[in-house]
């Protein structure tokens, strides 16, 4: 093939659309198995815990520690303005944990929790 203008320019397009199509194919990542359920792995010298449902809070937020407490704030599925959600319910809730998991103190908020 002579090194045309021509031959040059429907070349460059070609190449230009197999890199393409490689990275597109390379972006791509295939679905995860239905049977791979891992958790979130945790930084090495901590750990993750399941604390129980204490109430018919939803929707848990923001998470703190705070001295040897949890607190796990509960949006309950309220507006960041305070909006009733769907489910009517109208406040989001903080709810104390200890350490271990044991459910504490809580407290209701008529507006939504900002982190």
């Amino acid at each position: 093939m002579a090194c045309t203008r021509r031959a040059l320019k429907t070349t460059s397009l070609a190449v230009a659309g197999v890199a393409m199509t490689v990275a597109a194919l390379g972006a791509t990542t295939p679905p995860a198995a239905a049977a791979d359920h891992r958790g979130p792995t945790p930084a090495p010298g901590y750990s993750v815990r399941v604390f129980p449902a204490v109430g018919t809070e939803s929707l848990p937020d923001d998470v703190t520690r705070l001295g040897r407490s949890i607190y796990v704030t509960f949006q309950n599925g309220v507006g960041p303005s305070g909006q009733a959600a769907p489910s009517g319910m109208a406040s989001s809730t903080v709810q104390q944990y200890s350490l271990d998991g044991i459910p504490g103190r809580s407290g209701k908020c008529q507006a939504g929790w900002t982190g």
